[in-house]
């Protein structure tokens, strides 16, 4: 749902030139991220000719680009052996992959992330420059995704405090960095002007009885740290995960404390993990709004760190919790891996989708129809995206009316009234594309009664988990 609602933005921006200012919305109604999520998919969507793979090639980009600033990092700070070691065992990491399987907007959270923390690596060696590159990092953050981008900038801030406390930048580079971030902001600033300060207003309101701040999420966060940890050790065993994270640290620290001589990039990084891990874990704890999207970068920055810190450690011991930490990755990674290349009856996996768009046509044989679909989203972005881009690509015309109910308006569809176009004389033939829903079975069958009200069932068929009928109406309505 969440790439079609994207998916359906970005149409309306290639289609009719219509330039977002906001882009995905959060999980608080009416707060917004910024649009260059849009503007980033855009392209792939307009290579792709509308596919919604073009969009899932860059997001896979991304990974691969992060992958590689990873490398390149660790070759020219540690060594190349321990940028192959680091980059091998990365693409073991299953929260890291998993980053990369659909088009979803919070992923590039994971590469801003590392990004950040490598700039303020440098920072805090004495590259001042370096600061202006972690501003645009935290900026372009809020065209991702909010609530991870404010634990991101929390960090920024409070590390951005340190160095200007022992004066590793000037007060005129922080005012050049805070300067750029408030530049990434200005579609901000358009839309809350083109709204009535709409987001501003709600912001305020979750500090209020009812609101995001009103109550705290510190169990469910701290679970989710705990888990982080784990999958950045040892991913079958809990206690042994924390237990070994536990003595990495430990003993790295124990050797910095006897003025051993170790790898400054490393000191740095694990520093400014362990303060992110922190950070993150204190602002979610503050509210109830924290979703498992929101933190995803943790994993991967936590993994990366204990890969590193091995590189401190004696031969022999890091060696035996290496191989120990990467059988637990691999032998968790391989089967969810295989799972993809099986046959699944997912209703949201698009070749279904289009499988069952591809039914309704072949029953139509050519007359002109309605159709009606129900999803557990309430919300028909696939279809009101797949109808039009593959339909009236792949079938010449676009049904009489596609929506979720005979005669609902499409409120929430960009631009929807533009994108109706060819039809065909309609008939008394109606479609129906019922997806699974075991959370809300009584309303969802109330739906199916409600549009199936006046008409007669001729055929319908099953595609995975997607009920599809074929029915005659015998009461025009």
């Amino acid at each position: 749902m969440d790439q079609a609602d994207d998916a359906l933005h970005v149409r309306d921006f290639l289609m009719r030139g219509q330039w977002p200012f906001v882009g995905p919305v959060t999980n608080i109604n009416n707060l917004f991220a910024g649009p260059g999520w849009y503007y980033v998919i855009a392209a792939g969507y307009a290579l792709s000719g509308g596919h919604p793979i073009g969009a899932l090639i860059e997001v896979i980009f991304l990974n691969v680009a992060t992958l590689a600033i990873i490398m390149v990092k660790v070759k020219n700070k540690v060594s190349s052996e321990w940028s192959l070691l680091v980059g091998g065992a990365l693409l073991t990491s299953w929260s890291f992959f998993d980053t990369s399987r659909y088009a979803f907007n919070p992923f590039p959270l994971t590469l801003l992330a590392f990004l950040l923390l490598f700039s303020l690596c440098d920072v805090i060696a004495g590259d001042e420059m370096q600061y202006l590159w972690s501003a645009l990092w935290v900026g372009l953050g809020f065209h991702a995704e909010i609530a991870g981008s404010i634990a991101l900038s929390l960090f920024y801030a409070l590390v951005t405090v340190w160095a200007i406390v022992r004066r590793r930048v000037s007060w005129q580079i922080v005012a050049a960095g805070i300067s750029l971030i408030i530049v990434l902001f200005i579609p901000f600033f358009i839309s809350e002007y083109q709204s009535n300060f709409l987001q501003t207003r709600t912001i305020v309101e979750q500090f209020g009885s009812g609101g995001v701040f009103a109550r705290s999420s510190a169990t469910a966060i701290s679970k989710t740290v705990q888990e982080d940890i784990v999958r950045s050790t040892f991913r079958q065993i809990p206690e042994l995960g924390l237990a070994l994270f536990c003595a990495i640290v430990v003993l790295v620290w124990y050797r910095w404390i006897q003025k051993t001589r170790i790898n400054r990039f490393i000191y740095r990084y694990s520093i400014l993990t362990l303060v992110l891990l922190v950070v993150a874990w204190v602002f979610f704890s503050t509210n109830n709004g924290w979703r498992e999207w929101h933190t995803l970068f943790l994993s991967p920055v936590i993994f990366v760190m204990i890969l590193l810190m091995l590189h401190e450690m004696h031969n022999k011991l890091a060696i035996g919790i290496f191989v120990i930490s990467l059988y637990s990755h691999i032998t968790g990674f391989v089967p969810e891996y295989l799972a993809n290349f099986s046959p699944t009856p997912d209703a949201s996996i698009l070749h279904n989708e289009l499988a069952a768009i591809d039914w309704v046509y072949r029953e139509s044989h050519g007359s002109g129809f309605s159709e009606y679909n129900y999803l557990p989203s309430v919300y028909d972005f696939p279809y009101q995206y797949l109808f039009w881009w593959y339909g009236k690509k792949t079938y010449g015309y676009l049904p009489c009316e596609y929506s979720s109910y005979p005669g609902a308006p499409k409120l929430v569809v960009p631009g929807a009234v533009n994108y109706t176009t060819p039809t065909k004389s309609c008939t008394t033939l109606r479609f129906l594309i019922i997806e699974p829903d075991n959370q809300h079975r009584a309303y969802r069958q109330r739906w199916i009664d409600g549009v199936s009200q006046g008409s007669t069932l001729l055929t319908q068929t099953t595609i995975g988990t997607i009920i599809v009928q074929k029915r005659q109406m015998t009461n025009q309505q």
